[in-house]
């Protein structure tokens, strides 16, 4: 699972809006058919898969407009709905979760901007930070810590995007190669984190926004 080390108290979600698939009353929010019209998230509320995300949060950043059809090639379970919640020191920012039909299965889009943004993007610690090329102004990602996580800015934009790599198609296989492990190697995993920013770049409105997996290889093999 993740080690994402986030900047302080910067990556803090207001604990208000933790609780997911309800409304702003605390009532259970009524599942939407895929395809059909929820209207604007409010915090902490759910919108249908055919939504696009808005609402709470995101008065210096948001996720504009992704939908579940965009993050859906990450994930092999069927993504269910997308909640929103604000995110940040200031909760000017969102955090946009596409949850899956898999409780423990989701992808986390995270965004903020202003001073936040930009202290979000310097504050980030990896093991070995190099380069992600064709991500916003800059983007980095965690080499050789079998990691794909990575953060990326545009202006004062942060961008970054959550998922487990065993829960991506084509990887179950890689890791069975492996001794059921996570040592699928820093090749594999740096496709994993491009395929992930083309969320960011959507978001940037620049860049590659194809998700591309077509690349993952079977890695060495390793002794058991």
């Amino acid at each position: 699972m993740y080690r994402f080390a986030r900047a302080g108290a910067i990556g803090l979600i207001a604990g208000a809006f933790l609780l997911t698939g309800c409304s702003a009353s605390g009532a259970p929010t009524a599942p939407t058919a895929p395809g059909t019209t929820s209207g604007l998230a409010t915090e902490g509320t759910s919108v249908g898969p055919g939504d696009s995300t808005a609402g709470s949060g995101g008065a210096t950043a948001s996720c504009k407009g992704l939908t579940a059809v965009d993050a859906q090639p990450l994930v092999v379970d069927q993504i269910t709905d997308v909640t929103i919640t604000p995110y940040g020191l200031h909760g000017t920012g969102q955090e946009c979760r596409f949850n899956t039909t898999e409780d423990s299965v989701t992808v986390d889009v995270t965004v903020d901007g202003g001073a936040d943004g930009s202290a979000e993007f310097d504050g980030t610690t990896f093991t070995d930070p190099v380069p992600l090329p064709g991500v916003g102004d800059k983007a980095i990602w965690d080499s050789n810590d079998e990691s794909s996580e990575f953060v990326a800015i545009k202006g004062t934009v942060y961008c970054s995007v959550e998922v487990d790599p065993e829960n991506v198609p084509g990887v179950g296989h890689l890791m069975d190669e492996v001794n059921n492990t996570i040592r699928i190697g820093d090749a594999n995993y740096k496709i994993l984190a491009a395929a992930a920013a083309t969320l960011c770049n959507r978001i940037y409105g620049s860049g590659d926004t194809t998700i591309d997996l077509s690349g993952l290889s079977t890695p060495p093999s390793i002794a058991p």
